[in-house]
Protein backbone atom coordinates (compact mmCIF):
# COMPACT_ATOMS: atom_id res chain seq x y z
CA UNK A 1 0.00 0.00 0.00
CA UNK A 2 2.69 2.06 0.77
CA UNK A 3 4.25 2.01 -2.38
CA UNK A 4 2.01 1.94 -4.69
CA UNK A 5 -0.76 4.79 -2.88
CA UNK A 6 1.16 6.84 -0.11
CA UNK A 7 4.95 6.94 -1.65
CA UNK A 8 4.11 9.26 -4.86
CA UNK A 9 2.60 11.73 -2.77
CA UNK A 10 5.51 12.18 -0.49
CA UNK A 11 7.12 15.50 -1.04
CA UNK A 12 10.77 16.41 -0.73
CA UNK A 13 12.25 18.09 2.07
CA UNK A 14 12.92 21.58 2.27
CA UNK A 15 15.98 22.38 1.09
CA UNK A 16 17.21 24.69 3.98
CA UNK A 17 16.40 23.88 7.44
CA UNK A 18 13.20 25.90 9.47
CA UNK A 19 14.40 28.82 11.32
CA UNK A 20 12.37 30.40 14.22
CA UNK A 21 11.73 33.98 12.83
CA UNK A 22 10.27 37.19 14.90
CA UNK A 23 8.37 40.12 13.14
CA UNK A 24 8.39 43.45 13.83
CA UNK A 25 5.98 45.39 12.11
CA UNK A 26 5.78 49.09 10.46
CA UNK A 27 9.21 50.07 10.67
CA UNK A 28 10.18 53.37 8.81
CA UNK A 29 12.60 53.85 6.11
CA UNK A 30 14.71 56.51 7.38
CA UNK A 31 16.09 59.41 5.33
CA UNK A 32 19.44 57.82 5.37
CA UNK A 33 17.26 54.47 3.63
CA UNK A 34 18.16 52.87 6.33
CA UNK A 35 15.86 50.70 8.88
CA UNK A 36 16.41 50.17 12.22
CA UNK A 37 16.78 47.14 14.23
CA UNK A 38 18.43 46.32 17.91
CA UNK A 39 20.37 49.85 17.34
CA UNK A 40 21.89 49.32 13.87
CA UNK A 41 21.00 50.11 10.92
CA UNK A 42 19.81 47.94 7.67
CA UNK A 43 19.51 49.61 4.18
CA UNK A 44 16.46 49.77 1.59
CA UNK A 45 15.91 50.43 -1.92
CA UNK A 46 15.93 54.33 -1.18
CA UNK A 47 12.60 54.46 -3.60
CA UNK A 48 10.93 53.04 -0.14
CA UNK A 49 12.05 56.19 2.33
CA UNK A 50 9.03 57.15 4.22
CA UNK A 51 7.25 54.00 4.49
CA UNK A 52 6.05 51.71 7.01
CA UNK A 53 7.80 48.18 6.38
CA UNK A 54 7.75 44.69 7.99
CA UNK A 55 10.86 42.90 8.87
CA UNK A 56 11.18 39.01 9.73
CA UNK A 57 14.54 38.63 11.71
CA UNK A 58 15.82 35.08 12.48
CA UNK A 59 18.81 33.92 14.46
CA UNK A 60 21.00 34.65 11.04
CA UNK A 61 19.20 36.97 8.94
CA UNK A 62 17.07 40.07 8.45
CA UNK A 63 14.66 40.63 5.62
CA UNK A 64 12.55 43.86 4.97
CA UNK A 65 9.20 43.57 3.47
CA UNK A 66 6.97 45.67 2.66
CA UNK A 67 2.92 44.25 1.58
CA UNK A 68 4.07 40.68 0.09
CA UNK A 69 6.96 42.19 -1.48
CA UNK A 70 10.82 41.45 -0.24
CA UNK A 71 12.89 44.77 -0.65
CA UNK A 72 15.99 43.87 0.92
CA UNK A 73 17.54 40.49 2.91
CA UNK A 74 21.25 41.18 5.27
CA UNK A 75 22.72 39.19 7.67
CA UNK A 76 21.71 40.26 11.05
CA UNK A 77 24.96 41.79 12.97
CA UNK A 78 26.07 40.59 16.55
CA UNK A 79 23.80 41.65 19.30
CA UNK A 80 26.97 42.97 21.11
CA UNK A 81 27.10 45.70 18.13
CA UNK A 82 25.28 48.72 18.32
CA UNK A 83 25.19 51.67 15.24
CA UNK A 84 26.57 49.85 12.93
CA UNK A 85 25.80 49.26 9.52
CA UNK A 86 24.96 46.83 6.71
CA UNK A 87 24.28 48.23 3.33
CA UNK A 88 23.56 47.21 -0.13
CA UNK A 89 25.05 49.72 -2.61
CA UNK A 90 22.01 49.33 -4.78
CA UNK A 91 19.89 50.27 -2.32
CA UNK A 92 21.67 53.41 -2.31
CA UNK A 93 21.34 56.60 -4.72
CA UNK A 94 24.32 56.98 -6.98
CA UNK A 95 27.02 58.63 -5.13
CA UNK A 96 25.45 58.40 -1.78
CA UNK A 97 27.23 56.07 1.26
CA UNK A 98 27.29 56.20 5.11
CA UNK A 99 29.88 55.48 7.52
CA UNK A 100 29.86 53.28 9.80
CA UNK A 101 31.00 54.66 13.35
CA UNK A 102 34.11 53.35 15.13
CA UNK A 103 35.49 54.90 17.82
CA UNK A 104 38.09 56.62 15.58
CA UNK A 105 35.47 58.27 13.90
CA UNK A 106 33.91 59.42 17.64
CA UNK A 107 36.68 60.49 18.90
CA UNK A 108 37.45 62.84 15.85
CA UNK A 109 34.04 64.25 16.04
CA UNK A 110 34.98 65.06 19.97
CA UNK A 111 37.64 66.81 18.79
CA UNK A 112 35.79 68.89 17.18
CA UNK A 113 33.65 70.23 19.57
CA UNK A 114 36.95 70.73 21.91
CA UNK A 115 39.31 69.31 24.63
CA UNK A 116 37.03 68.47 27.50
CA UNK A 117 34.68 66.87 25.20
CA UNK A 118 37.83 64.41 24.26
CA UNK A 119 38.06 63.58 27.56
CA UNK A 120 35.31 63.03 28.25
CA UNK A 121 34.47 60.76 25.77
CA UNK A 122 37.82 58.73 26.71
CA UNK A 123 36.10 58.69 30.07
CA UNK A 124 33.75 56.93 28.80
CA UNK A 125 35.53 54.32 26.80
CA UNK A 126 37.45 53.59 29.88
CA UNK A 127 34.83 52.54 31.83
CA UNK A 128 33.66 49.57 29.04
CA UNK A 129 35.61 46.23 27.92
CA UNK A 130 35.03 46.69 24.08
CA UNK A 131 34.69 49.51 22.65
CA UNK A 132 31.22 49.09 20.99
CA UNK A 133 29.77 49.22 24.32
CA UNK A 134 30.83 52.85 24.88
CA UNK A 135 29.19 54.01 21.86
CA UNK A 136 25.43 54.78 22.27
CA UNK A 137 27.20 56.77 25.71
CA UNK A 138 29.70 58.83 23.73
CA UNK A 139 27.15 59.38 20.92
CA UNK A 140 24.59 60.77 23.24
CA UNK A 141 27.17 63.40 24.61
CA UNK A 142 27.98 64.65 20.96
CA UNK A 143 24.94 64.76 19.57
CA UNK A 144 23.99 67.69 22.12
CA UNK A 145 26.35 69.74 19.94
CA UNK A 146 23.18 69.42 17.26
CA UNK A 147 20.89 70.82 19.82
CA UNK A 148 23.01 73.24 21.52
CA UNK A 149 25.99 75.66 20.40
CA UNK A 150 29.56 73.32 20.62
CA UNK A 151 30.86 76.00 22.97
CA UNK A 152 28.26 75.22 25.13
CA UNK A 153 28.34 71.70 24.78
CA UNK A 154 32.37 72.16 25.59
CA UNK A 155 31.40 73.78 28.61
CA UNK A 156 29.30 71.72 30.02
CA UNK A 157 31.52 69.15 29.82
CA UNK A 158 34.52 70.81 31.05
CA UNK A 159 32.12 71.39 34.35
CA UNK A 160 31.23 67.84 34.52
CA UNK A 161 34.48 67.18 34.44
CA UNK A 162 35.27 69.54 37.80
CA UNK A 163 31.99 69.97 39.22
CA UNK A 164 32.63 69.89 43.46
CA UNK A 165 29.32 68.75 43.78
CA UNK A 166 29.91 65.67 41.71
CA UNK A 167 31.25 62.42 43.28
CA UNK A 168 35.38 61.91 43.61
CA UNK A 169 37.03 62.00 40.15
CA UNK A 170 37.66 58.32 40.93
CA UNK A 171 34.47 57.59 40.65
CA UNK A 172 33.41 59.18 37.88
CA UNK A 173 35.83 57.69 35.87
CA UNK A 174 34.70 54.61 36.83
CA UNK A 175 37.51 53.41 39.23
CA UNK A 176 37.35 52.49 43.06
CA UNK A 177 39.61 53.96 45.63
CA UNK A 178 42.24 51.29 45.35
CA UNK A 179 44.73 52.23 43.12
CA UNK A 180 44.75 49.90 39.60
CA UNK A 181 41.35 48.50 40.12
CA UNK A 182 38.59 49.39 37.78
CA UNK A 183 34.82 48.92 38.72
CA UNK A 184 32.72 49.70 34.89
CA UNK A 185 29.75 48.81 37.63
CA UNK A 186 30.88 52.96 38.42
CA UNK A 187 29.34 53.80 35.22
CA UNK A 188 26.27 54.55 36.33
CA UNK A 189 27.47 57.10 38.60
CA UNK A 190 29.29 58.53 35.87
CA UNK A 191 26.19 58.97 33.83
CA UNK A 192 24.00 60.19 36.75
CA UNK A 193 26.51 62.97 37.12
CA UNK A 194 27.13 63.77 33.42
CA UNK A 195 23.42 64.31 33.29
CA UNK A 196 22.89 66.84 36.27
CA UNK A 197 26.51 68.66 35.01
CA UNK A 198 25.22 69.00 31.56
CA UNK A 199 21.75 70.41 32.73
CA UNK A 200 23.39 72.94 34.98
CA UNK A 201 25.88 73.70 31.58
CA UNK A 202 23.41 73.35 29.39
CA UNK A 203 20.95 76.03 30.72
CA UNK A 204 23.17 78.06 32.28
CA UNK A 205 22.70 81.89 30.69
CA UNK A 206 26.48 82.13 28.79
CA UNK A 207 28.99 84.04 30.50
CA UNK A 208 27.84 82.00 33.97
CA UNK A 209 29.63 78.55 33.55
CA UNK A 210 32.87 79.18 34.85
CA UNK A 211 31.10 80.74 38.03
CA UNK A 212 28.61 77.80 38.44
CA UNK A 213 31.31 74.98 37.77
CA UNK A 214 33.44 76.71 40.46
CA UNK A 215 30.87 75.67 43.16
CA UNK A 216 31.19 78.89 44.73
Amino acid sequence: MFTTEEKPLLQALPAAPFEISTWSYKRKVNANAHVVWAKNFYSVPFSHIGALVDLRVTETMLEVYRRDERLASHLLLPVTTTNQYRTNDADLPEGRSFQAWDRARIEEWAARIGSATVTVTAKIFETVFIDEAGFDAALAVLKLSRRFPPARVEAACALALRGRSAPRATRICGRSSTPGKTKPDKFRNWNRTMAVMFVAALTTPEGTVERAGRGD
